[in-house]
């Protein structure tokens, strides 16, 4: 990351709202291996949605980009949709390893917010500039948070290792680096209100992609309830 690019100035302006959402109690709560059984599922029924309305989502972002663009910044999105689709592949998967049925599942307020928040950037008043930089904020976010789930000092429960590597993986982080350049490569070549509108984004609509996570957001709430009604159990403790 440049000193001087976008990137590098909205997370250095950003700082306390990147720390806050790649530290989500979530998150933590792998990390330090108190997670239980239940509230994963939780995530797991959560993100599954998400994820199927954020692959319309980076579709809008390929449609949204220069004609003229290089090949290899082509495929770069056009990569990022080929591992969502893989990725719900590997959720339905899970679910049926987890006992949880997908068809089944209502989505939380929060996710139904930021599916929503979503469906506004995929509008055509949404230049390339602006949905590119939230596509990078997003992957950047859910890279960064479970590669800390994979540190050294991380007392992530075994059986969520797998899931953890899934988003914690180099070639997922190499992954986030790719867009990184071409926010950057697409802000340098967009015109001075695309710039504007980028920067401004940054103090206004973006922050939204991060304090309101879903999943984690969706999670924590719902697992408030389960502990007062009894229903959390450990790894390990009859999930």
């Amino acid at each position: 990351m440049e000193a001087g690019s976008f990137t590098a100035d909205f997370l250095k302006q950003n700082h306390d709202l990147y720390s806050a959402a790649t530290n989500h109690s979530f998150i933590a709560s792998i990390r330090d291996g108190s997670i239980d059984a239940q509230n994963f599922k939780l995530w797991m029924e959560q993100d599954y949605h998400f994820v199927r309305e954020f692959v319309r989502f980076v579709a809008s972002v390929l449609v949204k980009m220069p004609r003229d663009s290089p090949e290899c910044d082509v495929d770069i999105i056009l990569g990022g949709i080929t591992a969502l689709e893989s990725e719900i592949t590997w959720f339905r998967k899970e679910a049926n390893f987890w006992q949880i049925f997908l068809e089944r599942v209502t989505l939380l307020q929060p996710n139904k917010d930021y599916c929503a928040f979503l469906k506004q950037l995929e509008g055509s008043d949404t230049p390339f500039t602006v949905a590119i930089s939230a596509f990078w904020l997003i992957e950047l976010v859910y890279c960064v948070s479970f590669m800390s789930c994979l540190e050294k000092d991380a007392k992530t429960p075994f059986e969520l290792i797998s899931t953890v590597k899934r988003w914690g993986s180099p070639e997922f982080h190499d992954y986030t680096l790719k867009l990184m350049k071409l926010v950057d490569k697409a802000l340098e070549n967009a015109s001075k209100d695309e710039q504007k509108q980028a920067h401004e984004g940054s103090s206004t609509r973006f922050p939204y992609l991060w304090s309101l996570n879903p999943v984690f957001t969706s999670t924590q709430v719902m697992s408030a309830d389960l502990q007062n009604e009894g229903l959390c159990a450990g790894f390990g403790a009859g999930a």
